[in-house]
């Protein structure tokens, strides 16, 4: 039986407008995990324990497979569709997000350690 409801769906629509949606959407999420690339990369150098390390090497390589994963859409968009990426992206959001809450906090810390050892004192500017 054809009803309403499934007239209006995602899956209703012809080919090109699901091929043109998963291209935009694939386009919209590109910046984010390069943003999140660039993150992990830069605060590498900065943090010294080796606990934070190790989530800046996996932040990195979760946000390179996902890149890897999110460009297939934008190559040949009629492949694979980006309501199929959806459920992976999912997960990866809250895995960084909760790396870079961590990161923040490794550089607050060690800046504030390094603010501790080089304070200048008033006979240090004199």
């Amino acid at each position: 039986m054809y009803t309403e409801w499934e007239s209006n769906g995602y899956s209703s629509g012809s080919y090109d407008e699901i091929k043109s949606i998963s291209f935009n959407s694939s386009l919209i999420s590109l910046p984010f995990i390069i943003f999140y690339l660039m993150i992990f990369s830069s605060s590498f150098k900065q943090i010294k324990t080796t606990t934070a390390k190790v989530m800046n090497i996996l932040g990195v390589t979760f946000s390179g497979l996902v890149l890897l994963i999110v460009l297939l859409p934008i190559v040949d968009p009629g492949k694979i569709s980006f309501e199929e990426l959806a459920y992976l992206l999912a997960p990866y959001l809250l895995i960084i997000v909760s790396f870079c809450i961590v990161n923040l906090i490794q550089l607050n810390k060690e800046s504030a350690a390094y603010n501790k050892t080089n304070q200048l004192t008033v006979d240090d500017i004199e």
